[in-house]
């Protein structure tokens, strides 16, 4: 089967380009997605035991005891000097930069596979590696990564928001 090109003259080029161009803008949006609600900077530092957490999760879940506004849940990673900055999420992807206002239940996850951490091991792996060097190990205490048991809370208010998490044993 044979297809005919069709040739369009250049103003109806333009016309359609034009259409296509805010078309797209209305699907992209001019300044990021609508995400349905304000966003707010947040980021901060995590310590444990008073040095800097490297390569730690940390996460912002809505607190379903508060009675101030709903938050949204966010997630960020901390860098070498363990700062960190967070994205909200919607449908589990990374949407905007910060979170809602809001009150939130904070964990932080940092584990490591022991086997994972030892250049020899991963360069020169033994045919029979322990199962207790594949196991995840955590690298601050458990009680950070839980929802429940996590004694951090935060605050989201309007403006720019800064936070400070000091871990203990």
């Amino acid at each position: 089967m044979c297809r005919q090109s069709v040739f369009l003259p250049l103003p109806v080029r333009c016309a359609w380009s034009f259409v296509l161009g805010v078309a797209m803008l209305g699907v992209w949006g001019c300044g990021g997605a609508d995400v349905g609600f304000q966003s707010q900077p947040v980021g901060g530092v995590v310590l444990f035991n008073g040095e800097p957490v490297e390569g730690a999760t940390v996460s912002f879940s809505p607190d379903p005891g508060s009675e101030g506004p709903v938050g949204v849940p966010a997630v960020g990673r901390t860098g070498p000097d363990g700062t960190f900055s967070l994205r909200a999420l919607q449908s589990g992807r990374p949407v905007t930069a910060g979170t809602a206002v809001g009150q939130y239940i904070v964990t932080v996850v940092k584990q490591e596979i022991p086997a994972m951490s030892d250049p020899e091991l991963v360069n020169n792996p033994p045919p029979d590696i322990p199962p207790e060097m594949l196991e995840p190990k955590d690298m601050v205490p458990a009680i950070y990564r839980s929802n429940i048991k996590s004694p951090l809370r935060a605050e989201v208010q309007e403006g720019k928001n800064q936070f400070r998490f000091e871990l203990v044993e």
